[in-house]
Formats: C-alpha cells, sequence, structure tokens
C-alpha cells in the first residue's frame, strides 16, 4: 500500500520537529514537503491576536 504524506513547513522550530517526527515515525511513504510563507504580511491579519486598538 502506498502512502504520500504531506508535510507542511514554515521554516520554525515546530515545523523542523513535525518533519523529524514524520521522517523517523513513517518509514513506508513518499513524502511531500510544502514551504509555507506569507507573502504579504503587511495585508493580512496574520499573527494579531487582536485588532481592536486598530
Amino acid at each position: 500500500m502506498s502512502r504520500h504524506v504531506l508535510v507542511p513547513h514554515d521554516g520554525g522550530e515546530l515545523a523542523d520537529a513535525a518533519l523529524s517526527f514524520a521522517l523517523r515515525g513513517i518509514t513506508d511513504a513518499t513524502f511531500t514537503v510544502l514551504h509555507v510563507v506569507e507573502l504579504f504580511a503587511d495585508h493580512t491579519a496574520a499573527g494579531i491576536e487582536d485588532r481592536a486598538g486598530d
């Protein structure tokens, strides 16, 4: 049985840990690592918990 695992990665420590965990724990699969970036950080609310003060 073929398995394909998608691992999103943003360059952070948690993403590194998730990738390492997947590679160590799943030996009979094909992996695709998706590098996730936020291209327009100034144009989104990403990382902003409370915008009420704006």
